[in-house]
């Protein structure tokens, strides 16, 4: 059975006529999905968003995937960060 997948094409995002998402775009809207999907996982049923987490890391894995890993290994390291500061108070 094949998955039909409806972010195709969307490897060339464009805002508008006169505005390309750029590299920089495109990393931050990474890291974004990697934190939305991180806290929607969180959220107990029957509450859980599944759909919308479904879709976010179709997102994440299709037009954004050249950044899905750097944008993981940013939030881990941020996270890493901030329990080693917590720790040291």
């Amino acid at each position: 059975m094949t998955q039909y997948n409806h972010f195709e094409g969307m490897n060339n995002l464009e805002i508008n006529e006169t505005h390309t998402i750029t590299m920089r775009d495109k990393l931050i809207i990474a890291q974004a999905l990697v934190l939305g999907i991180q806290a929607l996982e969180e959220v107990p049923a029957p509450y859980t968003e599944v759909s919308n987490i479904m879709d976010m890391k179709e997102l994440l894995h299709g037009p954004f995937s050249e950044f899905a890993h750097v944008a993981r290994m940013m939030v881990l390291e941020t996270n890493k960060i901030y329990s080693e500061m917590g720790e040291t108070e």
